[in-house]
């Protein structure tokens, strides 16, 4: 395996990588998987398709009050899904990261507030589950949405995870889509080790695509479901939640279904 130390400008879709500094290097398989940006990726001819819903996620790590004993905690506020996911302690102190998704103007009104008070905020709306909480450092504001390329396959090039699809982040679903491909790769490559490029390109691409198409569609409707301020729609919400917590079995589905 060669590592490159300068930064790639581009691929052509029969595997020339053309460097920054202008040098070309010839291959016959190119995996991209750079994050949701996919900058290299759309030099090189990928099409990237908006699919809309564009929010802030709040990130950063918490010292927490309560253990949470390896248990992720999510809550589906007005604003927006909130998560408290488990973090190893450390100095004997608990901890967990915070993702909580919002809308861009509820985002940049909380953006204003001191981190005491924001943590303040954390605490009340996750109804304390983890007890007070308190920031380690500052919490970044990451701007998120959905989006695909409109063809993960472009020759011998294949675009994988966030660079091919991005979702609205919910139940470690985007993780586990990236994993999913990346498994699919290993299998395409065990089952045809002489395949060429392009070949193994497609087989991946088309066996991902529903997965992706899915996935995203199922996350725009919680987005559009939980959001909702229609009376049938929170009631029809609210007792498939209780039902879901009432039931272990429902719950090992819906775990199995998220991977």
């Amino acid at each position: 395996m060669q590592c490159l130390e300068q930064g790639v400008a581009r691929v052509d879709p029969q595997g020339c990588v053309t460097l920054e500094n202008g040098q070309t290097i010839d291959s016959d398989f190119v995996i991209f998987a750079e994050g949701r940006q996919a900058t290299t990726a759309q030099a090189s001819g990928f099409e990237l398709m908006d699919g809309g819903y564009h929010q802030r996620a709040l990130v950063g790590t918490l010292h927490c009050e309560q253990p949470h004993d390896g248990e992720a905690f999510q809550i589906f506020t007005e604003q927006g899904p909130l998560a408290l996911l488990p973090l190893p302690d450390r100095d004997g102190e608990h901890r967990v990261s915070v993702v909580w998704s919002l809308p861009t103007d509820a985002a940049e009104a909380l953006a204003q507030c001191s981190t005491d008070m924001l943590a303040a905020r954390l605490a009340r709306v996750s109804e304390a589950a983890r007890g007070a909480l308190r920031f380690v450092s500052d919490p970044v504001w990451i701007p998120i949405s959905q989006h695909a390329l409109k063809r993960d396959a472009l020759g011998c090039l294949l675009a994988i995870g966030d660079t091919a699809h991005g979702i609205l982040p919910l139940a470690g679903l985007g993780a586990n889509l990236g994993f999913a491909d990346v498994i699919a790769l290993q299998q395409a490559l065990r089952s045809h080790p002489s395949a060429a490029g392009d070949r193994l390109a497609r087989t991946v691409a088309r066996e991902r695509c529903m997965a992706h198409r899915t996935v995203a569609m199922v996350m725009g409707l919680f987005s559009d479901v939980f959001r909702s301020d229609q009376p049938m729609i929170q009631l029809g919400r609210s007792m498939a939640l209780r039902t879901a917590d009432r039931h272990p079995m429902i719950r090992s589905l819906i775990q199995e279904l998220a991977g």
